[in-house]
């Protein structure tokens, strides 16, 4: 079982499986966020023009949690690295997680960047709190990628590239392209329901989209 005191030996062991998914069969689907938190984060969410964060991460590094070293997550060092920036928020984890639902219902961009795995549960999180998420994994595959557009609310950048570029091109994107900013931040509201287990709409939940692959497939 793995523990810090057996990260080292357990990271050696450690590899991602770059040929276990065969795109003309298997379906990536999307995380489960509980319906108690979506209804806290959409609650406490703020709308766009009331946002002040350019961009806020919570989370563990490799210091924090030894495995994410071996796991080439140490994106999420960098991302630390960001603490002292203004108007950015970042750091560990909040002890209430109710605070955290608050202040990333603050911000216009939230850091995802790859847990132990090519993706962590924080890519789908962020998106129900109005946030549009900066994917920092570069072998991640997306859910629903033929009829989602991802790029209409969400940002993806390189991992090796995380650094004073990334956090320089938000700044921009707030004060210079404000309008992009808000359409992003309409389409996270519009689109997120595609990754709502509870969703009551019919036409747009993560059984629609499943049901949506298994037809294209002909499974």
């Amino acid at each position: 079982n793995y523990t810090e005191e057996t990260a080292e030996e357990f990271g050696a062991k450690c590899h991602h499986c770059r040929w276990c998914f065969n795109g003309w069969k298997d379906l990536v689907i999307p995380g489960f966020v509980e319906q108690w938190s979506i209804e806290k984060m959409k609650y406490l969410e703020k709308p766009h023009s009331e946002r002040n964060y350019t961009a806020c991460y919570f989370g563990a590094d490799s210091d924090a949690l030894l495995i994410y070293q071996y796991a080439n997550a140490t994106v999420r060092n960098d991302l630390h690295n960001f603490s002292k920036r203004t108007n950015f928020s970042i750091g560990y984890r909040f002890k209430r997680i109710t605070d955290y639902f608050k202040r990333i219902g603050l911000c216009h961009f939230c850091f995802a960047p790859k847990g132990v795995g090519y993706w962590s549960n924080r890519l789908y999180e962020v998106l129900f709190a109005g946030c549009i998420p900066v994917i920092l994994s570069d072998d991640i595959g997306l859910p629903f990628g033929d009829f989602v557009d991802w790029g209409s609310f969400s940002l993806k950048w390189p991992m090796s590239e995380a650094g004073p570029a990334l956090a320089e091109h938000l700044e921009w994107l707030v004060a210079e392209r404000k309008d992009r900013v808000r359409h992003m931040h309409e389409a996270v509201l519009r689109n997120r329901c595609w990754f709502d287990y509870n969703s009551q709409n019919p036409s747009c939940s993560p059984y629609v989209g499943i049901l949506r692959y298994l037809q294209r497939k002909k499974l």
